[in-house]
């Protein structure tokens, strides 16, 4: 399998030339199927191409760049096209792994799914890679399957692979620093220092999600208002974040002659995933044809030139992936089972036919929604107690996934967030192994019993860590109003790494439903300086926000009782600012948003 930092740059002619000689006639073979996908407000659209034989086969989901691009890799504004993505899949057929190649919303097959520029967000693109993806898997075809992403596709898949389980994932010339970073780079090489001086002062205003009206004259195309909401949504994806959550094969492919995503990108991917596998092909271009970096023209005309045939070792390497994730996922199915068979036994609030009949009357609400329904599930049982994890008959100590009568404030928070995102009670199971484990599958932290191991290093034992992984929702304190840098920071984290919200600062109106609480710990109180020096920890506790006739109150594990609110050792509801006034170790709150 491809391990290297970089491919042999010498490749003689007549070798290249008997590859892709090789490549094209093992591509004849194969069956093609149309599929379609029901979504809103029309249909998604797709080509399978099935190798011979008659499987099962791993396969692949191919997902395409950024604009408006098609399942075959062609920008559709330009007459002709590339086929990169075709070809990609025809080579893929001929060495026996299935694909699934898709048009993005609102180009070519899928145009009867096309949404407002307005209305548009990088979700909605994560969502139907996700529907695309789950498809394939209720296919008994297919043996396994990997999501493979080509530039902005790759950002869309990283998140689609990790949200439906896949096998495996590839990121071929795929960006590995967020949107913002990227288009500075772009615009630096592209605009006059005093235009550049004005797309700064609008980059800066949508970083913290807040719309320009009236960008620039000069950059009303680039910056138009219609836009600019799509752009903070796929602003607030980070990709080094979100690849390091995946516990599945990975492969980085980059071209050497790319120009618009550069071998910086690659690194940052690596970093995100050490044991990646990387692929850097010398002489490529961003739409995988051999062209020189120096030719403008060679490189422009790439991107509608079919004749050019995409360099081999993109296939070859894809195919190599496809088949480690096939074979690694057969491990991974089995230790998952033993985890299943275990929860089956575990304490549950209700019975699992109750509980997945919830979860699947209320699987089409947003998130947020779901977090409140469920946090207030655990406030009202009669029969939950406080029992910290680590302690005797604790889920840490019993290496359990499910002991909902037994709760702190962490498995309260891992529990919601579970049953909120969940179809079923068993995909519960499995989020909750792709959550409280970040970057390891059942087979590294669970034994042939199904009995986790909360010591292993995949389980994240800070709360600061676990905001930053985007787990448990993406990070909007800097958002809010009163924001500011932690000044004293812990023996873990250095002072100005975070941001909190100080008590007094904290606005009801800028809280919602759903909302996870982080308390940061006071550094001026005598036991939050000691849990800051002695034990590197700045969260103290966590909670979970619930909104009622308007006002916001706060769900959380209470460990003891806070005189006249509540009586402690259970699960309770108080209202969010008596909670505050009254319990003085907490500086403030870091806030997470699903």
């Amino acid at each position: 399998m491809f391990k290297f930092h970089r491919l042999a740059p010498l490749v003689t002619a007549s070798v290249l030339l008997l590859l892709t000689t090789l490549s094209v006639a093992q591509a004849s073979d194969y069956s093609a199927e149309p599929w379609t996908l029901p979504t809103e407000p029309g249909h998604l659209s797709g080509t399978v191409l099935l190798p011979e034989g008659d499987g099962p086969w791993p396969a692949v989901l191919i997902l395409a760049g950024s604009g408006a691009t098609d399942r075959n890799g062609n920008p559709t504004q330009f007459p002709g096209g590339n086929n990169s993505l075709k070809q990609l899949a025809e080579h893929l057929a001929g060495d026996g792994v299935a694909s699934l190649r898709v048009d993005k919303r609102g180009v070519a097959g899928s145009v009867s799914a096309v949404i407002s520029e307005y209305d548009l967000r990088f979700e909605h693109f994560i969502n139907d890679a996700v529907a695309w993806c789950e498809k394939l898997q209720d296919d008994p075809r297919f043996s396994s399957v990997t999501v493979v992403g080509h530039s902005q596709g790759a950002q869309v898949g990283m998140n689609a692979a990790w949200l439906s389980a896949a096998d495996g994932f590839v990121s071929i010339s795929g960006p590995g620093r967020d949107f913002f970073t990227v288009l500075r780079e772009q615009l630096r090489t592209s605009l006059p220092v005093r235009t550049r001086v004005k797309a700064e002062s609008v980059l800066l205003e949508l970083e913290q999600g807040r719309i320009v009206e009236e960008p620039p004259i000069e950059l009303t195309i680039l910056f138009r208002s219609s836009v600019q909401p799509f752009m903070i949504s796929w602003y607030r994806h980070d990709p080094v974040v979100e690849l390091a959550r995946l516990a599945v094969p990975v492969l980085v492919v980059q071209g050497l002659t790319d120009q618009q995503v550069s071998l910086t990108d690659a690194e940052a991917l690596m970093g995100a995933q050490p044991d990646a596998h990387l692929v850097m092909v010398e002489g490529m271009n961003h739409v995988l044809k051999m062209v020189a970096a120096d030719n403008a023209y060679a490189q422009q005309s790439s991107l509608v030139d079919s004749t050019l045939i995409i360099a081999p070792e993109v296939p070859a390497a894809v195919a190599d992936l496809a088949r480690e994730a096939d074979r690694a996922a057969a491990s991974r199915r089995q230790a998952e089972a033993a985890v299943l068979k275990r929860a089956q036994s575990g304490q549950r609030l209700m019975a699992p036919a109750r509980e997945d009949s919830i979860l699947a009357a209320e699987y089409g609400l947003n998130t947020p929604e779901k977090m409140g329904r469920w946090a207030r599930r655990f406030a009202d049982a009669q029969d939950v107690v406080y029992l910290f994890g680590p302690k005797d008959g604790g889920y840490v100590a019993e290496g359990a996934i499910i002991s909902d009568h037994r709760q702190d404030c962490v498995s309260l928070l891992y529990r919601v967030g579970e049953l909120a995102r969940a179809r079923d009670a068993q995909d519960a199971v499995a989020w909750a192994l792709r959550t409280r484990f970040s970057g390891a599958g059942a087979e590294v932290v669970a034994d042939k019993q199904g009995r986790l191991d909360y010591e292993n290093p995949a389980h994240l034992d800070y709360s600061l860590d676990m905001i930053r992984t985007g787990l448990w929702g993406r990070d909007v304190t800097s958002t809010l109003t009163g924001a500011a840098a932690d000044t004293t920071g812990s023996s873990r984290y250095a002072a100005g790494s975070f941001e909190y919200v100080p008590t007094g600062d904290l606005l009801a109106s800028e809280l919602s439903e759903g909302d996870v609480l982080w308390f940061v710990l006071d550094a001026a109180h005598k036991s939050g300086a000691k849990l800051r020096q002695e034990y590197g920890l700045v969260v103290g506790h966590i909670g979970i926000v619930v909104v009622d006739d308007g006002e916001v109150g706060l769900i959380h594990a209470a460990s003891s009782d806070l005189k006249g609110a509540y009586k402690g050792g259970t699960v309770v509801r108080v209202p969010l600012f008596e909670y505050l006034t009254r319990v003085d170790k907490f500086a403030g709150v870091m806030v997470t948003r699903f």
